[in-house]
């Protein structure tokens, strides 16, 4: 029969874990993950900004396509079959 404490295993300490940095390293640690996060949320950030230029161009050109399709008379999806303005049903 076992019984529990309910305290867990409180106070132990790994022998496979690095014990945590203290004074100066700490703080060179957590001055390290700011740099880190600052970094990533820049290329996120940056990578929003592109996606949302993509997006704005993507847009322009299919309503170029759909300027095409109306004057000749014909469908979006026929002129991307025709692949004829290089992009397909697919894309």
């Amino acid at each position: 029969m076992t019984t529990d404490s309910g305290m867990g295993d409180v106070g132990t300490c790994q022998p496979d874990q690095p014990a945590p940095p203290q004074g100066r390293e700490a703080g060179d640690e957590a001055a390290k993950k700011d740099k880190e996060f600052e970094e990533a949320s820049a290329v996120v950030t940056r990578h929003v900004k592109l996606l949302r230029e993509y997006n704005e161009i993507k847009d322009v050109g299919q309503q170029l396509m759909g300027l095409v399709a109306e004057n000749r008379g014909a469908t979006v999806g026929s002129l991307y079959e025709t692949g004829e303005f290089g992009v397909g049903p697919k894309d």
